[in-house]
């Protein structure tokens, strides 16, 4: 069963869905499921990359250390099955011919967490957890359904912009893209809390 939550922006609300599928009870991939964090440095420059998954779908953005000045962010919906993380791509802001293209990528285990390592050898980040992903209620999959004007007007979110919020217990990240181009549109994340105020 899916559910509605309002989240109120300057100038009107947003009405956010569940995913269609989301899970009930105990998560399938509840040991990958929350927020990794993975650094390294590109041409002399620290650069930190923040992984957030749920239970069939994950985000990843990468960010300049220093000024958290955005690189890139892809995502898209995954399978795990004996250490082996299916992925395929939903949204790539460098490269939008990668939308639709299946990956296969092998989760090693480390002391901090996973390696992720694609067919060819390569490493795609040496991930250390950040948070578990699974306490908060707001934690998971959700897709922007409709958006509410200082009017009070309610309007349905265009059917070929798809926008997307991923949470773990800390961390979130909306995504807007194009369907029918393929293009990635914008993004932005960080932390977030659930206090009796609301959500911050």
């Amino acid at each position: 069963m899916s559910i509605l939550y309002w989240l109120v922006l300057p100038g009107g609300f947003f009405t956010w869905q569940s995913s269609p599928d989301a899970p009930t009870g105990i998560l399938a991939n509840e040991e990958y499921v929350g927020a990794w964090m993975s650094e390294s440095v590109d041409k002399g420059r620290p650069v930190t990359q923040i992984l957030i998954v749920s239970d069939t779908y994950f985000t990843i953005a990468s960010f300049l250390t220093k000024d958290h000045h955005f690189l890139s962010t892809s995502g898209g919906t995954y399978k795990m099955e004996d250490g082996k993380m299916s992925v395929t791509i939903e949204y790539h802001s460098p490269d939008h011919y990668q939308v639709g293209k299946q990956h296969v990528l092998h989760a090693k285990p480390t002391e901090t967490g996973y390696k992720l390592v694609a067919r060819d050898g390569m490493v795609l980040g040496d991930w250390k957890r950040i948070d578990p992903g699974s306490k908060s209620k707001m934690a998971g999959l959700w897709y922007a359904a409709a958006y509410r004007n200082a009017a009070g007007d309610t309007i349905r979110t265009d059917y070929k912009v798809k926008t997307i919020k991923i949470l773990s217990d800390t961390r979130f990240q909306w995504v807007a893209f194009d369907t029918i181009s393929r293009k990635f549109m914008a993004t932005a994340g960080g932390t977030y809390s659930v206090t009796q105020a609301g959500y911050e």
